[in-house]
């Protein structure tokens, strides 16, 4: 898990580099999730951040409060649907997130690579797990 957490902050540095600009705010919320893994890098580059200022915030990141977040902005609108034929991950669509099942079934069956894997089939079975997967048993 802390190599997930790790790998996330490298993915999110990997594209802050590409910014314009990186607005104070974001890099001290940045150093505030570095702190528990690289405690003394965070505090020296934090100290670095708050030289120059006016200092409002507590001079040690170590006081400082967790980041907040927006739960809103964590539901995507889109999501990718696995589809497997006879087990077999066969294709990922993108559907809208909350999609029923009957405008997933329709979405996946007018696929043509889905179409492709069934040609000359019968479908047997159609399993539709919404936001996940469509599993479909043809013979």
């Amino acid at each position: 898990r802390m190599n997930t957490a790790i790998s996330e902050m490298m993915i999110f540095l990997n594209s802050a580099v590409n910014w314009d600009v990186v607005p104070v705010s974001v890099l001290k919320d940045f150093l505030k999730l570095l702190q528990p893994f690289a405690p003394h890098l965070a505090e020296e580059l934090f100290s670095k951040l708050n030289t120059g200022q006016q200092v409002v915030a507590p001079e040690t990141i170590a006081y400082e409060p967790w980041p907040t977040f927006d739960p809103k902005a964590l539901v995507e609108s889109e999501v990718e649907i696995a589809v497997q034929i006879n087990g077999k991950l066969r294709e990922r669509i993108m559907a809208a997130n909350n999609t029923d099942r009957a405008e997933l079934e329709k979405l996946v069956l007018s696929n043509s690579k889905v179409a492709e894997f069934l040609e000359g089939k019968n479908v047997v079975k159609l399993i539709v797990v919404p936001n996940k997967l469509v599993n479909i048993v043809a013979k």
